[in-house]
């Protein structure tokens, strides 16, 4: 049985000179997020909200950290890129293709949110390989694993208007476990938990950066 409940703001930064987010990603220092449509990655420093590192790489549909390196989904493309140097080191073709939204980094799979699709789609990360789909039912706009659990961001536009929900998704069903409703007037672009179970959430409107804790 589904579980209703309202997801609470913690924490919002305005970074100067950040109008859109569109992905968002952890290693063990920063919170990484894709600037808008322009091209740049940016490295925040969590405790002090200070930008520490700026690469110039295509990033528009998702971001995600593999323990190593960054991968980031740009048009039909996801390439992995090096946190340092900004090198290009492997390439894969979305499975999403141009629809690609979301994208999470567990244990060598590469998952992927396919937006107007209502879909997300497990690749192996090395290959490209698609390996299974899950139907989301649900607009994706972001996937973050925390532990076990595939969250999802998700838009919809309902009786009660357009909304942005964070939803616990069975990662081998698809079925729909838990939903969280985030307040009015904000939305999701990418998310991704840290080590203390908060969640780290960009919106492609405003451009802010928000914690929400569980």
């Amino acid at each position: 049985m589904e579980v209703l409940r309202n997801a609470h703001v913690t924490l919002q930064l305005n970074i100067s000179g950040v109008e859109t987010i569109r992905g968002v990603a952890l290693d063990d220092a920063h919170v990484w997020f894709a600037h808008g449509d322009v091209g740049e990655l940016i490295a925040l420093d969590p405790t002090t909200s200070l930008r520490v590192r700026t690469l110039e790489v295509a990033a528009d549909a998702g971001v995600a950290f593999d323990g190593e390196c960054l991968w980031v989904a740009a048009g039909t493309k996801l390439r992995r890129v090096h946190p340092v140097t900004a090198a290009v080191l492997a390439e894969l073709e979305s499975p999403a293709g141009a629809d690609t939204s979301g994208l999470a980094y567990r244990d060598g799979e590469l998952w992927v949110g396919s937006y107007r699709a209502k879909r997300i789609h497990v690749i192996e990360s090395k290959s490209g390989l698609a390996k299974r789909a899950l139907e989301a039912n649900a607009l994706v706009t972001g996937l973050s694993f925390r532990g076990d659990e595939l969250w999802c961001g998700a838009v919809e536009d309902d009786e009660l208007g357009v909304r942005s929900s964070l939803l616990l998704i069975d990662q081998h069903t698809g079925l729909l476990r838990e939903t969280r409703v985030l307040p009015a007037g904000i939305f999701v672009s990418g998310m991704a938990f840290d080590g203390a179970g908060r969640l780290w959430c960009g919106d492609p409107g405003d451009g802010a950066l928000r914690v929400v804790m569980w």
